[in-house]
């Protein structure tokens, strides 16, 4: 058995189910989805079930199906000192392979570290962490574009968004401008002038008639993109994270912040010839190129 203890946001849930989803076929064993946070977290909502991968998965609201979160716990508190102490980006290597042993897989770091093949020998499996790379579950790229897709039929209005974007060749920018953003200590915050110069680049090796726009602060977005006269925006908005993953993933080339929501609705669009822009610095903590960037995406310095 593979058990995820599932944390964060729509973004965050994608990269641990898709680890989730590679080590099931490595290894033959079921999914068992800890779901038992979002009782009480009201800051995030579960939103895996509404994907297609909800129907080969099972989902434990109790949070008792897993011998191993006592370890998850003390894992936890140790990262957070650790990495407050020593502002280190990959403190957690070592960690990651002695935690193994006893069949966990922990990482809150932006690195990659491959599990081993001896992996299969484990009865059981315990997920928790982000796995914010698509090294795991390269092997299995094609069909995690697939099992991620939503299911839900899309209401009226968001329909008349997907129409839109599936009448033309067309550009979808990304603006994180919510507060928790901002007060974020560990990411490197997009400016302004990141925005404008990707968009202005992107426009200009490519002839849309639309370029649609997804914030946590539609308003400020508004705002910042007024003076771009010459582009025909459409702003998306009164839809939920599901329904902006559909409609963002369902467009064609794309301009992202450091954000894990963006970086999986470009990664889901199934267009061959899509470009990603991305901020070439997602984190505070180091300033290497690390693993959460793709092959697909130009990196672009503010």
């Amino acid at each position: 058995m593979i058990y995820v203890k599932l944390i964060g946001g729509l973004g965050n849930q994608l990269f641990q189910i898709a680890y989730a989803y590679d080590l099931s076929k490595k290894t033959g064993k079921k999914i068992i989805i800890d779901s038992s946070q979002y009782s009480s977290y009201k800051v995030r909502e579960l939103e895996l079930d509404k994907l297609e991968i909800s129907k080969i998965v099972s989902f434990d609201k109790t949070g008792q199906l897993s011998k191993f979160n006592r370890h998850a716990k003390f894992y936890r508190i140790y990262q957070k000192i650790v990495k407050t102490v020593f502002r280190s980006s990959n403190f957690g290597k070592s960690y990651f392979y002695q935690a193994l042993k006893i069949g966990c897989l922990f990482n809150f770091d932006p690195h990659y570290y491959k599990a081993p093949s001896d992996i299969k020998s484990k009865s059981e499996l315990f997920l928790y962490g982000y796995f914010q790379s698509e090294k795991y579950f390269i092997d299995s790229k094609a069909e995690i574009k697939s099992i991620l897709k939503v299911t839900n039929k899309p209401n009226l209005k968001e329909q008349y968004y997907l129409d839109l974007i599936n009448a033309n060749k067309n550009i979808a920018i990304s603006l994180r401008l919510g507060g928790d953003y901002f007060s974020c200590p560990i990411l490197n915050v997009c400016d302004n002038t990141y925005y404008i110069k990707a968009l202005r680049m992107l426009v200009s090796e490519i002839n849309v008639r639309n370029v649609f726009v997804f914030s946590d602060d539609i308003d400020k977005a508004r705002t910042l993109l007024s003076k771009e006269d010459n582009i025909n925006f459409v702003y998306i908005e009164n839809m939920d994270a599901v329904q902006s993953l559909r409609l963002m993933y369902s467009c064609d080339n794309f301009v992202i912040p450091n954000s894990s929501f963006s970086w999986w609705g470009a990664f889901l669009s199934d267009n061959p010839n899509k470009i990603i822009l991305s901020p070439s610095r997602w984190y505070n903590y180091h300033c290497d190129v690390n693993d959460i960037f793709t092959s697909e995406m130009r990196l672009l310095d503010e």
